[in-house]
């Protein structure tokens, strides 16, 4: 590592990159060491953050994370330059030809995230699966102290299961 990746993730309020509104993005920075999270009021950051990263890594990130930020002007020529590592590419051409922590032959079938962790490493737990999906619907001043905190987690959650 050169300390010029970030690892980050996007939480939208809708599946569709083309229709979605950003709402949270959760990141890791190898420059910082630092993990940090932002909810839509603080986008700002969230620019400043990615300019000054050269390398920009996340699983799905060119099907989704840089489409969903991408409309918003501020972000529109953000990804020119940066080297994007999508770890949902790599695992499409290499993870039916390895083998888990079980030494089990993997094989996937969606490569979500969750399901890639799972395979890789089957006895861990990767995801949250009680995430209650509406929450990223909601209006930030609208929800409590726990409800802010379980989506944090959530995000999180993704950004740590790509660095680990």
């Amino acid at each position: 590592m050169y300390n010029d990746e970030l690892i980050f993730d996007v939480e939208t309020d809708a599946l569709d990159p083309a229709t979605n509104s950003v709402r949270y993005v959760g990141a890791y920075s190898y420059r910082t060491n630092k993990y940090y999270f932002y909810s839509y009021n603080h986008l700002d950051d969230v620019q400043l953050l990615i300019q000054t990263h050269r390398v920009l890594i996340n699983h799905n990130i060119k099907n989704f994370d840089i489409p969903s930020l991408i409309k918003i002007s501020e972000f529109s020529n953000l990804f020119t330059y940066k080297v994007i590592v999508d770890t949902m590419d790599i695992a499409k051409t290499r993870i039916n030809h390895m083998m888990n922590s079980n030494k089990e032959r993997i094989h996937a079938i969606r490569f979500s995230l969750d399901e890639v962790h799972n395979k890789i490493f089957p006895n861990q737990l990767s995801k949250i699966t009680d995430f209650n999906y509406e929450l990223l619907k909601r209006d930030i001043d609208d929800l409590s102290d726990e409800e802010k905190q379980l989506i944090k987690n959530y995000t999180m959650n993704d950004v740590k299961l790509v660095k680990d």
